[in-house]
């Protein structure tokens, strides 16, 4: 009897629980009450995977969804939690951690893609994707993460496909977009997370872009490093990056050009080049590549010259601020810079570099 008792106190707890975090609605969804982020029962071709659960102690709110249909086996699941969740994973850079951690022995994953995505209709939100691919061609899997940081409120995403067919890549971006975001009911005065910063410059990386960046380099410049260069300083940095690009030569313009050049050390040079690609290009990356990225232009990265080799350090996407030159001026001077490819002495005739989790 007592064992009984036991039993319906814990399923009566549970219940409790459940009804003070989530509200059933009519239509199947469930709303996370402390956010007003809604669970849909479906999500396009996506079905709800049971109910959202909550983290005991916490306000966080978690719903899973499967989509299989012939060759395709899709999972997803849904967080939303505060910024100051306990959970190990609830920082971006916690989150794209535990990735890694469990990839590192996984052979041929490699970091694919990195950077922005863009969602919302009402408000638009700009969030930082990552996508992680395991194996190489058609049978490969993959696993993507989704962060958008709103302030007050946190979504998280990670999907899943079991093996990329045609279409994959657009799927898992289409599921994200169709997630309802005005269900947090924000405001352009409520959202203050990073995500609400639609205009900042965001490191990224991607297939794509890095090819395009070193066909460019090597067709439209006659040079990456400038004969007569200056020691690198922040302040001067700043003005030639954050300026609107000089005044085009031609018609149309260059797609690429040296902002900025300077030595940040001994025997050392770097060049800030700058790629400005047309709107219909941009909405292509971003709709039908692989990397999936919702880019705006420009895009800035440095070649950093030591000795006879030269290093592709990492991208960003839009108009560079002083905090961002900064963290990338130091990068340079501490060697923790990202590298995408390698050309000779010059610059030149690069090479991509993959990103092989086995060896971050």
């Amino acid at each position: 009897m007592r064992m009984l008792f036991l039993m319906g106190l814990t399923a009566l707890t549970s219940q409790t629980a459940y009804a003070q975090d989530f509200q059933n609605l009519a239509d199947g969804a469930v709303r996370h009450t402390a956010s007003g982020w809604t669970f849909p029962k479906a999500v396009g071709n996506f079905q709800r995977d049971g109910d959202p659960v909550g983290i005991a102690g916490t306000h966080d709110g978690v719903a899973n969804y499967k989509f299989a249909a012939d060759e395709e086996q899709y999972s997803a699941t849904v967080y939303v939690y505060p910024p100051d969740s306990p959970a190990v994973d609830a920082s971006l850079e916690g989150a794209k951690a535990q990735i890694v951690a469990g990839l590192k022995s996984v052979p041929l994953a490699q970091s694919w893609s990195e950077g922005p995505l863009r969602v919302g209709k009402e408000l638009v939100l700009v969030g930082e994707k990552a996508f992680y691919k395991i194996g190489i061609g058609p049978g490969s899997s993959q696993t993507n993460l989704y962060y958008f940081d709103t302030g007050k409120w946190v979504v998280k995403v990670r999907l899943s496909a079991k093996k990329s067919v045609k279409g994959t890549f657009q799927a898992l971006d289409t599921f994200v977009r169709d997630l309802p975001w005005d269900s947090l009911g924000l405001t352009a005065e409520s959202c203050t997370g990073s995500a609400c910063k639609t205009d900042r410059a965001i490191a990224m990386h991607g297939m794509i872009p890095e090819q395009i960046s070193i066909l460019l380099v090597g067709a439209k410049l006659n040079e990456v490093f400038p004969r007569e260069m200056t020691a690198c300083e922040a302040g001067a940095l700043e003005s030639a990056l954050t300026a609107a690009g000089p005044t085009p030569v031609t018609d149309p313009p260059e797609p690429i050009e040296i902002a900025a050049a300077c030595t940040p050390g001994k025997r050392s040079r770097a060049s800030f080049l700058r790629i400005t690609l047309a709107q219909d290009m941009l909405e292509k990356l971003e709709s039908e590549s692989p990397d999936g990225l919702s880019l705006r232009g420009p895009i800035t990265f440095v070649v950093l010259n030591r000795g006879k080799e030269s290093f592709y350090t990492q991208m960003h996407d839009g108009r560079l601020d002083a905090a961002t030159i900064t963290r990338m001026l130091n990068g340079l001077g501490d060697g923790k810079h990202v590298i995408f490819a390698r050309g000779d002495k010059n610059g030149i005739n690069a090479k991509p570099v993959s990103r092989f989790i086995a060896d971050l």
